[in-house]
């Protein structure tokens, strides 16, 4: 009998709700932001006031709007009666009937404070899509001049939405507005103002994420010429640190000029690429990588069957003849169909029961790599299909 009692009770509640709707009415009103402290601080003296709040769209539940991770305990305060609205928001469509995300899109919640059976809430009558969060910031450091102070407050914010919602993409924004702030604040430093680059180098780290930085820093103190020592000594340890490489660099008129670089960069410049391998980080060459990866994807394919490359020679032949590559090819039928490669690699690895297989790579004159298992072709790349970067 209780639940009953408590079903239409329940019901009397939310036609009393409804009653109060007026959809025409947000035609022609002008919505106030109510501010997040007051969100779940509505009383009786707000009834009548067309509020208007910003968050992130979470869904509907049942007869109400919910907003994700919102400053304060909000559940019930959003009500929403059936109709089209309703129907939007349940398929994750705006009033504009554009596309909702949960937990990303910001959304403008319009409503009228309204009060049922002693109960103070707001009534939607519309619900905006904003510019996501990321894109929001963005603007507004697009806005800001070169005040670091008002650019680190505006980094701060972002970083506290970031941790708020736990989101990736604030966070590498707070990146953004922070190595513009380090940017303004290094091109005001002082010839000798070492203390402050060395200051500055640290945020470029923990900060910002961005060791480039943060090893020009320290190479302006180490050969500055007027560091003390201690401040030089932590340059140099700086460096040491993070690998730095010092590189000669000549101009278009023959003048030599040094830098100091990331040793990744270095590394990278030089044509090789980052592998782990058994918890190993290794740097190797780009075509070795590729290599690599060519005899990863036989042996993936060869898993649990057998498929010989060479399963038909004719094909393999009149392919050849036809200028065409095709798996199965030997190094003479490829060399009829491509030409003879300007470079060669081989590779000794196991293949099934042969310990010693031998996997081979050629770099053909107009771009294209083959590669081979026991001189017979298992793949290619096209000339234009880039190397491997990682």
């Amino acid at each position: 009998m209780g639940t009953c009692r408590n079903a239409l009770y329940a019901a009397a509640f939310l036609l009393a709700l409804a009653s109060f709707a007026s959809p025409a009415q947000a035609q022609k009103t002008k919505f106030l932001p109510l501010p997040e402290d007051r969100w779940d601080d509505l009383n009786a003296g707000d009834v009548g006031k067309a509020v208007s709040l910003d968050g992130r769209w979470e869904q509907v539940y049942g007869a109400y709007v919910l907003l994700y991770k919102p400053a304060a305990d909000i559940k019930g305060l959003l009500f929403i009666q059936q109709g089209a609205l309703k129907d939007n928001l349940t398929r994750d469509l705006s009033t504009d009937n554009e596309r909702l995300e949960r937990k990303q899109s910001m959304v403008r919640v319009n409503g009228f404070v309204r009060s049922a059976r002693g109960r103070v809430y707001i009534h939607v009558e519309e619900v905006h899509k904003l510019p996501d969060e990321d894109q929001q910031f963005r603007e507004r450091l697009a806005q800001l001049g070169d005040d670091p102070a008002t650019i680190q407050a505006l980094g701060e914010e972002c970083a506290q939405r970031a941790a708020r919602y736990d989101d990736a993409r604030l966070a590498a924004v707070t990146r953004e507005i922070l190595a513009r702030e380090l940017e303004v604040r290094r091109a005001g430093l002082q010839a000798d103002d070492h203390a402050q680059r060395l200051q500055l180098a640290k945020r470029y780290l923990e900060e910002v994420k961005a060791p480039r930085g943060a090893i020009e820093l320290y190479a302006e103190v180490v050969e500055s010429g007027t560091a003390a020592d201690a401040e030089r000594h932590q340059g140099e340890a700086g460096l040491q640190r993070l690998q730095a490489i010092r590189t000669r660099q000549v101009g278009p008129k023959g003048e030599v000029s040094w830098s100091w670089v990331p040793y990744a960069e270095f590394k990278a410049s030089e044509g090789f690429i980052e592998r782990t391998q058994d918890g190993r980080t290794t740097w190797v060459r780009q075509e070795l990588a590729e290599l690599e990866d060519a005899r990863a994807a036989e042996l993936q394919r060869q898993k649990g069957r057998i498929d010989p490359p060479r399963l038909d020679p004719r094909k393999a032949v009149n392919d050849a003849r036809a200028k065409r590559l095709s798996r199965g090819q030997t190094f003479a039928e490829v060399r009829r169909a491509a030409g003879l490669p300007v470079r060669v690699l081989h590779v000794i690895a196991a293949f099934d029961a042969v310990p010693d297989a031998v996997w081979s790579q050629w770099i053909l004159s107009d771009g294209r790599r083959a590669y081979f298992l026991s001189g017979e072709l298992i793949s290619f790349q096209a000339a234009d299909q880039p190397w491997p970067s990682r």
